[in-house]
């Protein structure tokens, strides 16, 4: 597939610049024009290019982005986006940005993203404040919900401005209007608020850079979510996966290698995971936080009050933040030392089994007390994927890792999360249903079809009333997200987005880009649009 540079005759070179300076392709295929850095054709996208309209696979294009290619920059795409007759809006040094009388912390950050986006694209630097029965609500860009802010009843009112209801995720509805005295964001809830607030955002930044003199042209913007839980998993820790030096035939043992976080990437992943309106984020834990339990941490490990930081800002933005601690006997090498480390063999599995589950759980427990004043847990991953495919634990030391951490949760209010494969084929599933536990079911075959002996169970597991959710590796697009929407037990708790590399992790820059303009974008407008798949 050719690759060219392409002159930016419509949009000016800024936008193009911008493009080439974030996208590691550096430059759109020919015939296509770059937008908001996003590749697109003036007069619409062919059939098949770039996704146009969500309908094709486009396995080769680094561009496909599963969008059409509407004027709006808001990305995912909104359910509506109608240009209206009202006069446009014209921001200036006067305009102010109305929070709600008591602003939540999501409240603030919607202002101040709203803030910063304006000083950035239009060089003006507007001032944030509470509502008051004081306040005028022209030339102001008016943020909040009916309940919490009275300026946005007043408006709803006024311009009949009707936020979506129903929905998997009501709270997280939104809707805007920009019109010749005021800029109206309402949401159903705290999350709806700023979901609204981050597509205004978007398009405040997108007609900028078309149009950095002209006032905000009229319009309604209504959206909502088509799926519950939206999650993208940052891998926190680096890792690799020993050679076989001795020659055994089996995986030696390994240490995580002791490389440092950099937390802004961190920081950075959150902030564009909030503006593509994800809501769930999987922190995946090891030996890289210094957990009082911890046999030994890496010697770069950030502290317990340094990943609590980190949860707090994903919160700040509308993340909810699922902790990630596998159990696995192919993948629990962080339990170990220096100088005893984990060795996957049976017979050191048979060793030293229940001393690894104790200091699992320990671990654990260490992790939902961190939590508990933070953010208090609704959920827990614990992996186990691949238990008995590639680690040496029987059956019944799988079942006993699985219901001793899932009596732990329990008993801490917390909800288990696990991967299917080695649960959906033990003992206690396939003969026995009611002996295993009421968990969240993560999906993650990665095969273009998910065979139909998978489905079947999976079926079997959500009929019965248990969470369901799947996960795509890097992300791809495949058939099989529409036939999961369209089971008999339809399967709409929400997906995973997953990127494992061997070699190293999410959390480095020079993966930063890779990830979110190839991957997290595209997951972006799948679990939010889903319905557009079936």
């Amino acid at each position: 597939m050719t690759v060219a540079m392409l002159g930016c005759t419509e949009y000016g070179m800024e936008v193009c610049n911008y493009c080439e300076l974030n996208n590691p392709l550096k430059a759109c295929r020919a015939g296509l024009e770059c937008v908001d850095y996003m590749c697109i054709r003036p007069d619409g996208n062919f059939p098949g290019e770039c996704c146009d309209k969500g309908a094709a696979e486009c396995a080769e294009d680094y561009y496909c982005v599963y969008r059409t290619c509407a004027v709006s920059p808001i990305y995912p795409p909104p359910k509506e986006d109608l240009e209206t007759l009202s006069d446009p809006f014209e921001v200036t040094a006067e305009t102010r940005v109305i929070l709600p009388e008591t602003p939540t912390t999501t409240d603030a950050t919607a202002g101040e993203l709203l803030r910063a986006q304006i000083e950035d694209s239009l060089g003006l630097q507007l001032t944030v404040e509470p509502y008051t029965t004081e306040t005028v609500l022209d030339n102001a860009i008016v943020i909040g919900t009916e309940v919490s802010n009275p300026g946005v009843q007043t408006l709803v009112t006024q311009l009949g401005l009707a936020v979506p209801g129903g929905g998997p995720s009501p709270e997280e509805n939104y809707a805007f209007e920009i019109a010749g005295t005021n800029i109206l964001v309402a949401g159903n809830g705290d999350k709806g608020v700023l979901h609204g607030s981050q597509a205004l955002k978007q398009l405040i930044r997108g007609e900028a850079l078309k149009s950095p003199t002209d006032p905000l042209a009229s319009r309604v913007v209504t959206d909502s979510p088509d799926a519950a839980m939206r999650t993208f998993s940052l891998l926190l820790m680096f890792y690799h996966v020993p050679e076989d030096g001795d020659g055994d035939g089996n995986q030696d043992p390994y240490k995580y290698t002791d490389i440092p976080i950099d937390l802004d990437v961190a920081r950075d992943y959150l902030h564009h995971l909030s503006e593509l309106r994800f809501n769930t984020v999987l922190f995946s834990l090891a030996d890289i936080v210094t957990w009082s339990s911890l046999p030994e941490p890496q010697t770069t490990a950030m502290s317990v009050s340094e990943l609590m930081d980190l949860v707090t800002v994903a919160n700040d933005y509308g993340l909810e933040v699922v902790p990630f601690l596998t159990g696995s006997s192919s993948s629990n090498g962080w339990i170990g030392t220096t100088e005893n480390p984990v060795e996957y063999t049976e017979e050191y599995m048979l060793a030293q089994d229940a001393a690894n589950l104790v200091i699992y759980k320990d671990v654990l427990q260490d992790i939902v007390d961190a939590f508990a004043p933070v953010q208090p847990l609704q959920y827990f991953h614990i992996g186990m994927d691949e238990d008995m495919a590639f680690g040496p634990r029987s059956g019944t030391m799988h079942r006993q890792w699985v219901n001793e951490t899932y009596t732990l949760l329990s008993t801490n209010n917390v909800r288990t999360i696990i991967w299917h494969d080695t649960w959906t084929n033990t003992p206690d599933y396939i003969n026995d249903y009611a002996n295993y536990p009421n968990m969240h079911v993560a999906v993650w075959d990665y095969r273009t079809f998910i065979p139909d002996d998978v489905y079947m169970k999976i079926n079997d597991i959500a009929s019965k009333g248990m969470e369901v959710s799947q996960a795509f590796l890097e992300n791809g697009w495949s058939p099989d997200f529409q036939r999961w929407f369209q089971n008999p037990t339809p399967l709409k708790k929400g997906f995973i987005g997953v990127f494992w590399n061997q070699s190293g992790t999410t959390l480095k820059p020079e993966a930063f880009d890779y990830l979110i303009h190839k991957h997290i974008r595209t997951d972006a407008h799948k679990f939010w649009n889903a319905s557009i798949y079936y």
